[in-house]
């Protein structure tokens, strides 16, 4: 396959043969057309025809570059390097509007506008009340809670979430561009996009809504995604339960190359402290991990049929430092109430087995 950059003014062929990434596919290629599963010899998989961005997690904040081409290589380039920024969104925002108007008029020019501004309000998760407007002079947010601010005053959420957003329909128009087609009537972008830590800079709130909002704003885009957020992750369809193609992924870095498996357990199921006892964050336990010692130390003791003097005084020792351990961890006063009682009855339940060993 051939690559083409705008910068690099050459081409770098690789094999698809000889590829890693597909070895297990030099035979054949699936694509899906129509219902139907057909065979495509790699050579003739129409990789031209994907429509593919990358945004890694440095750089989304920095949109200062300006392309007259879209070339995969270079809308994926800041996924590998974090000196390479994003395209300028205030740019890119009059291009689409000009490219529009070229297109199909001023009323075009307008539909162009106002669907790039409702669609950034709705992924900025904004109130129904704020606007988001494009001045002679720069993009600016006006909100009730915070006032009028122009994009480089915002915080680092808004700033990167905007950038790569109109990143992403500059590539689209370049994309178009390039193909013959007209940016008017064509703003349903159809494409893959890849995100590493989209959590970052947002606030929880936004966290829990990016993924859905995302989804419900580019419906034909397949979203790949890399987070360290549970909160992310446990709501990362806007349907979970009609969701069966969501899958979602753990990485790990083992003997110099990262492995990929899939959490067969159903995610919609879990709540959050589940999740992060789940496979999906390594069976994160935020337990007592050093009552949770203790008491299986002691469990293993009670469990002896004779103990001797010295498993006998242990046994003594665990349960002065069960008293030291035991308090009371609940976020409410009724939780700490609750767990007070809790750990009092297990000190009964630890004489009574104590006695059962006299």
């Amino acid at each position: 396959h051939l690559f083409k950059s705008r910068k690099s003014k050459f081409k770098i062929e690789t094999r698809i043969e000889s590829h890693e990434l597909f070895e297990k596919v030099n035979q054949t290629i699936e694509k899906y057309s129509k219902g139907v599963y057909t065979e495509i010899e790699p050579q003739n998989f129409p990789w031209d025809s994907i429509f593919i961005t990358g945004y890694g997690a440095g750089v989304r904040n920095l949109g200062t570059n300006d392309y007259q081409y879209y070339f995969a290589i270079d809308a994926l380039y800041s996924l590998f390097k974090y000196d390479v920024t994003l395209q300028n969104p205030e740019l890119s925002l009059r291009r689409m509007i000009d490219k529009a108007r070229e297109d199909g008029g001023e009323k075009s020019a307008k539909e162009t506008k106002k669907h790039l501004m409702q669609l950034l309000k709705r992924i900025l998760n904004l109130d129904k009340d704020d606007k988001i407007e494009l001045t002679s002079i720069s993009i600016e947010v006006i909100s009730k809670r915070w006032g009028r601010n122009e994009l480089s005053t915002l915080g680092d959420g808004y700033i990167s979430t905007i950038t790569w957003i109109l990143d992403l329909f500059s590539w689209w128009m370049l994309n178009l561009k390039q193909q013959g087609k007209k940016l008017a009537g064509n703003l349903e972008i159809k494409g893959i996009v890849l995100i590493d830590e989209i959590e970052q800079h947002l606030h929880p709130v936004w966290k829990v809504k990016i993924m859905p909002l995302l989804q419900d704003a580019f419906p034909n885009i397949q979203f790949i995604s890399t987070t360290h957020s549970p909160l992310v992750v446990l709501n990362s369809s806007k349907d979970p339960l009609k969701s069966p193609e969501l899958k979602v992924h753990v990485l790990n870095w083992q003997d110099k190359s990262v492995t990929s498996s899939v959490v067969n357990e159903p995610i919609v199921d879990l709540d959050y402290n589940q999740l992060l006892g789940s496979e999906a964050f390594g069976y994160i336990s935020n337990s007592n991990q050093i009552l949770q010692s203790v008491l299986a130390e002691m469990s293993k003791l009670v469990a002896i049929d004779n103990p001797n003097k010295k498993q006998k005084e242990k046994l003594e020792v665990i349960k002065a430092e069960l008293k030291n351990i035991m308090f009371p961890e609940g976020g409410t006063l009724i939780e700490r109430v609750i767990e007070r009682e809790y750990y009092e009855e297990l000190e009964k339940k630890a004489d009574y087995l104590k006695g059962l060993l006299d």
